[in-house]
């Protein structure tokens, strides 16, 4: 069954003219991502409103000196003058002017913002490697579609939309950029303090060249799935912890680790 996406609980006060535009970026999509915006650190900030908390990183925002605030205004000027947001005056219920501005966003924006605060499951990968960090986050709306965010260090975020299988890939080739085959192994299991005193990379994982750290949430839940992707020319290791107090490596298959993200993206536990 589709979940309505107003009647979602996110905490925001979201209008159907909202709802009209998270479902019009989402309509028609293929498992080829469709870029929808790109937003800059400060724009994402001050759209999504200044007080309230991110759930994505802000790299190049975190790095300045001056104020939130000030890089809020700053950004709300540029997408002003880039006809992306505009400014009109308020009134009251009998006409009157109240001295205040609303703030209307394009479709996109609008629709975009309303998506990454509603899913129903929120799939986070954390990606470090030589190339640099990478954040992506897969909004998964089930029935409808994913809006994906991937966020590069220089603080821009590039939204897309797409079907679960598209997400999935997605995903997939950032976690396993070298398209390695990979091998499976039988888990190797450890205590914490067994894991954290290792002297030597564990054998799933030797050759990484690449550690992408997923997290998963369902909506209305505070259980976290967590895991760890190895990404090898040739192989691919798989770290879960806090299986029964232990914590288990093991090498996988490409096609395994596109078993897991369905499975992730589907609301159920993938690592279990």
């Amino acid at each position: 069954m589709t979940t309505p996406l107003h009647s979602l609980p996110p905490g925001f006060n979201w209008t159907q003219q909202d709802a009209d535009a998270a479902l019009a970026v989402l309509a028609g999509v293929t498992d080829t991502p469709r870029e929808v915006i790109i937003l800059t650190d400060e724009e994402v900030v001050a759209l999504d409103g200044l007080q309230n908390e991110q759930l994505v990183p802000t790299p190049w925002l975190d790095a300045q000196e001056i104020t939130r605030d000030q890089l809020g205004g700053i950004a709300l000027r540029g997408l002003i003058a880039r006809k992306l947001v505009a400014l009109g005056p308020t009134f009251t219920p009998d006409g009157q002017p109240t001295g205040e501005y609303d703030l209307t966003a394009e479709q996109s924006i609008t629709g975009a913002l309303m998506l990454r605060r509603t899913a129903q499951t929120l799939v986070r990968m954390d990606r470090s490697s030589n190339a640099g960090d990478r954040w992506l986050f897969a909004y998964v709306h089930r029935g409808r579609g994913v809006l994906i965010e991937d966020v590069d260090p220089n603080g821009l975020h590039v939204f897309g939309a797409t079907t679960i299988a598209g997400a999935v890939e997605y995903l997939r080739s950032i976690a396993n950029f070298s398209d390695a085959p990979g091998t499976p192994s039988p888990p190797i299991r450890y205590t914490a303090t067994e894991f954290e005193s290792l002297t030597t990379v564990p054998e799933p994982f030797e050759g990484a060249e690449g550690i992408s750290k997923l997290a998963i949430v369902n909506h209305g839940s505070d259980d976290v799935q967590a895991a760890v992707v190895y990404g090898g020319p040739s192989k691919l290791g798989l770290l879960v912890p806090d299986v029964a107090g232990y914590y288990e490596a093991s090498g996988i298959t490409d096609a395994r680790l596109i078993e897991l993200l369905t499975s992730a993206m589907s609301g159920e536990h993938a690592f279990a």
